[in-house]
């Protein structure tokens, strides 16, 4: 919101009514002459809410009681660093703090890593005022995915460029609650095959693994690719993953509604449409190659990552819509 010149972060509690809780004007979560963006949101289990966002390079949090007030003294910076820290993303840690990932440029040598950090409800870093890192391989690490584990930790994946610009790979690594690396040292490669692989989602699977959706364009054409891992990081699928949707033209940027369903922009009927899919545990699609139709109407929808999350067995999903 920029009312203030910058376009500082602003919060808002709607009762089940549909009332505004904090005033018709919303609460700023940090008044600075400073842009603020990539605002992120999860629960503190006690009424309010931990939001951190981007902040002239650095990754920035807040915490605010269910009545509005803002529950530490001043924002988090949340990791000290030299290096520009973007793109956060945020979960919940299981113990009334949260968990937060993002991109980091400190380290010159190895470019784009993941660094994280975990927050305590009082606002205290866990994991050291540097946080911990996630990844620190050569070449850019990027458009990170990040799921709780159930107990305290996080499950990662990524975009990876470690082996050449012009082939970036999916890679994950599984963070324990203390912040370690509880997987290979060099991470766990899920998908390596030729040509592009971009944009992972990632889902925990009720049996302490994962499960990972990516686009991918080693067929040709963009399509959607998913690989479930073992709590060990074992893939429990077929080498580099099955395929979700291999239909004619692009389909891309996949989002979970819940550990089966699948969401993803499709372009198979020459504009932008919503398709999903749903795949079982064992790897087998429960909905047929072609999946289900959400909205494929004229003009443009796209952005399911806007919102898909899980309701009752299915899922409710949000996309934006030129029609």
């Amino acid at each position: 919101d920029a009312r203030a010149g910058y376009s500082n972060v602003y919060a808002q509690k709607v009762n089940r009514a549909g009332g505004l809780s904090w005033g018709v004007n919303a609460l700023p979560v940090s008044r600075a002459s400073a842009n603020q963006t990539n605002p992120q949101i999860v629960s503190d289990k006690s009424g309010g809410a931990f939001i951190c966002w981007e902040e002239d390079g650095t990754i920035r949090a807040q915490r605010l009681s269910s009545q509005g007030a803002k529950l530490w003294e001043h924002p988090l910076n949340v990791a000290l660093g030299s290096g520009k820290q973007s793109d956060p993303l945020m979960i919940k840690d299981g113990g009334g703090g949260a968990l937060i990932c993002w991109i980091d440029e400190r380290n010159s040598l190895s470019l784009q890593d993941l660094y994280g950090q975990r927050v305590s409800s009082a606002g205290e870093l866990l994991w050291g005022k540097k946080g911990k890192a996630i990844t620190e391989a050569n070449g850019n690490q990027t458009e990170p995915a990040l799921a709780g584990d159930g107990l305290g930790g996080a499950l990662i994946s990524w975009t990876d460029y470690r082996n050449g610009d012009r082939n970036p790979d999916i890679y994950a690594q599984h963070v324990g609650l203390n912040g370690a690396r509880l997987w290979s040292s060099d991470d766990v490669l899920v998908c390596g095959a030729p040509d592009v692989q971009r944009r992972p989602a990632i889902i925990e699977d009720g049996e302490s693994g994962v499960i990972i959706a990516w686009t991918d364009k080693g067929g040709g054409s963009y399509d959607i690719y998913a690989q479930r891992l073992s709590a060990g990081g074992q893939s429990l699928w077929m080498k580099d993953g099955i395929p979700i949707s291999q239909v004619s033209r692009t389909q891309q940027n996949p989002k979970f509604g819940n550990k089966n369903i699948l969401v993803w922009e499709d372009y198979r009927f020459g504009n932008w449409d919503i398709i999903a899919g749903a795949v079982a545990s064992g790897g087998k699609l429960l909905w047929g190659e072609n999946g289900v139709q959400i909205a494929a109407i004229p003009f443009t929808q796209y952005a399911p990552d806007c919102a898909a999350v899980a309701w009752n067995d299915g899922a409710i999903i949000a996309w934006e819509d030129y029609r």
